[in-house]
């Protein structure tokens, strides 16, 4: 569990629990690993179609809950600006940061842009309560991987 809530902080991906085939490597936040320059490869056109039509529609997200108190483990309904908007894929407490930690897959039709997740409000249904959340599309620990260097 310890080796869970660590990664969820700092946003790394599992393969099969967070993301899966149906994901681009675009929506799951992982546009990085795909090098457009390199060649050819299966899916090429579909991923630079994506790329080039704007703001996502889907997007994998890090969320972290404002109470300390309730506890996030995954298939919880995600609530942005009052309206339905996906669901949380993992959770789980993060201990560096003192709250539950954890990745959604949200829709939006008009495009999910940084300044969209900034602005926004985010709610998480944890046992029939509603409690507030702070959404990103970088990590919440070491967001620029600065410890992982040292």
């Amino acid at each position: 569990m310890a080796l869970e809530s660590l990664r969820l902080e700092k946003g790394y991906r599992d393969f099969g629990v967070d993301i899966d085939n149906t994901d681009t490597p675009l929506e799951a936040g992982l546009g990085f690993v795909a090098d457009f320059n390199k060649g050819d490869f299966v899916g090429r056109a579909a991923l630079m179609k994506q790329k080039e039509g704007g703001a996502l529609r889907r997007r994998l997200i890090t969320v972290k809950l404002n109470d300390p108190e309730p506890l996030l483990l995954g298939g919880e309904p995600v609530i942005v600006n009052g309206v339905s908007a996906g669901y949380v894929r993992v959770g789980a407490f993060g201990h560096t940061l003192g709250v539950s930690v954890g990745l959604l897959m949200i829709e939006r039709d008009q495009g999910l842009t940084a300044e969209f997740v900034r602005n926004s409000t985010f709610e998480i249904e944890v046992n029939d309560r509603h409690v507030m959340a702070t959404a990103s599309l970088v990590p919440f620990y070491d967001p620029k991987s600065e410890r992982v260097r040292a």
